[in-house]
């Protein structure tokens, strides 16, 4: 397996395809694709079971290959009252899973501190802000989220939800 990358896929899917992953939020997965003939291919615990390596090894290794692919990638941030509100753009098909990338975490936490909220209501769309946020807009956001997913065609979830270093991250619950 080669030019593999880091993917987040619907967690119904891990058992649907036998697709390897780990779980990141509550339904959503995440696991490794493969470029193959202009697209790509989740990786399968088959797959795996071929493979001379383990997960985390390949993990590892997608992420830094991940890394590479800066062509087209911004990160962008706004500062509306009250918050800090961040986002990732790209021109491939790898925005949301970015935010796993080590430089990512590290400019995400140093602007909107170590506990921030987030949305990924599908894989091209991430919008991130910190949890000391006015209500108002944790609810816009939310709002955005749900309505992102529905209509989107590579849907993740439709919650805000609460970042962690230790998976899963939780679902925002409003204070209340």
């Amino acid at each position: 397996m080669e030019n593999l990358l880091p993917q987040f896929y619907p967690g119904s899917w891990k058992e649907e395809f036998d697709l390897v992953g780990l779980d990141f939020s509550p339904g959503v997965c995440v696991g490794l694709i493969e470029r193959v003939d202009g697209g790509y291919s989740f990786v399968t615990k088959d797959d795996l079971a071929r493979s001379e390596k383990g997960f985390d090894e390949l993990f590892s290794a997608a992420l830094s290959h991940l890394s590479t692919l800066t062509e087209g990638v911004e990160i962008h941030l706004a500062k509306p009252a009250g918050a800090t509100v961040a986002w990732i753009t790209s021109e491939d098909n790898f925005a949301a899973v970015r935010m796993l990338l080590p430089q990512v975490k590290s400019k995400l936490k140093s602007e909107l501190g170590e506990d921030f909220l987030f949305s990924i209501p599908s894989r091209d769309l991430c919008l991130f802000w910190n949890s000391g946020a006015p209500a108002e807009l944790t609810q816009k956001h939310a709002q955005e989220a749900s309505e992102d997913f529905e209509a989107e065609e590579y849907n993740l979830t439709p919650h805000v939800l609460v970042y962690s270093e230790k998976w899963p991250c939780a679902i925002y619950e409003a204070a209340g």
